[in-house]
């Protein structure tokens, strides 16, 4: 989504717009669709965080298209690319925070199983 609004920025040509929309674009639909496949699968809850920024990004293109927010082009482009850095920097530290998790739970499985 954050690929299509800097295409769409630089005026890149319609057609191709159009393409990546096809093919890259997203609706409410899909979003929900991997939410409860993330959830159902038994992904992290990492890869939430990081549909939840695209869920965010979503929303605000969809009020832009609705009510013609009174904001530069610019303003919006860099408001889904900050939206889009805060969704990685929590999924990273969410990841980051769960492999410490498992990495002390086997040392501590590990020291257990030689004292025994």
């Amino acid at each position: 989504m954050i690929l299509n609004n800097i295409l769409s920025y630089l005026d890149i040509d319609n057609k191709v717009l159009y393409l990546f929309d096809f093919t890259t674009g997203n609706s409410l639909l899909f979003i929900m669709l991997m939410y409860l496949l993330s959830i159902k699968l038994g992904y992290c809850k990492w890869h939430r965080y990081l549909i939840t920024g695209n869920l965010i990004n979503l929303f605000v293109v969809i009020l832009d298209s609705i009510y013609f927010l009174p904001a530069d082009d610019i303003f919006i482009l860099l408001f889904y690319c900050t939206i889009g850095c805060i969704s990685i920097i929590a999924a990273t530290y969410s990841h980051i925070k769960d492999i410490k998790h498992e990495t002390r739970i086997k040392i501590d499985k590990a020291s257990s199983c030689r004292n025994d």
